[in-house]
């Protein structure tokens, strides 16, 4: 199964609590509308939402991971509540979130020793334009990146290709394609 993580930087002292009583059950059930193809009750249910929904923001994560591998994404955390879940959906529709893949964490005032890659070989840039891709995708087999966060974020992962044609692909609308391919070399 296929596994989609999620940063979910929660306002005032919210927790996942709040989250999976006053907001999964409106995504839910907006999600089922929409596959029934009754788009417009499930604009309804999306205009339910609580106020504070709109003071979530999403600050990224591990991108799509296939069964069987690891990703790592480091990325810099404001303090504060967090919730990280999973955002793939089941064959009935059901978001894994409501089957208990989701977590509590708190980020604290203290720094971390954390630093950025020394020796990053690839940067990839998304803005409202497109998808830009400076530097050489040296030889390494492609597992996850990062997901969406605010505009300005900074987000790192590590990642081996073999030998082989690739994409960069963002899912985030775009004026522009959202997909870079390249070939990675033998040498």
């Amino acid at each position: 199964m296929v596994h989609f993580i999620f940063l979910d930087h929660l306002p005032g002292n919210r927790t996942s609590k709040e989250l999976l009583t006053e907001v999964s059950p409106i995504f839910q059930q907006a999600s089922y509308l929409i596959t029934e193809g009754k788009v417009e009750e499930a604009y309804q249910q999306f205009s339910t939402l609580p106020e504070w929904f709109g003071d979530i923001v999403f600050r990224g994560g591990p991108g799509f991971l296939s069964p069987g591998y690891t990703s790592e994404a480091t990325l810099y955390l404001e303090p504060g509540n967090y919730v990280m879940e999973c955002y793939i959906k089941t064959s009935d529709g059901t978001f894994h979130w409501n089957l208990g893949m989701h977590v509590d964490f708190r980020v604290s005032n203290e720094l971390s020793n954390a630093v950025a890659p020394e020796n990053a070989t690839i940067e990839i840039f998304i803005t409202d334009e497109g998808l830009t891709v400076e530097g050489n995708p040296a030889p390494a087999v492609f597992l996850g990146g990062v997901h969406e966060m605010p505009a300005g974020n900074t987000a790192y992962f590590p990642v081996s290709l073999q030998p082989g044609d690739y994409a960069w692909i963002s899912e985030q609308p775009v004026a522009q394609a959202t997909y870079q391919i390249f070939t990675v070399g033998s040498d």
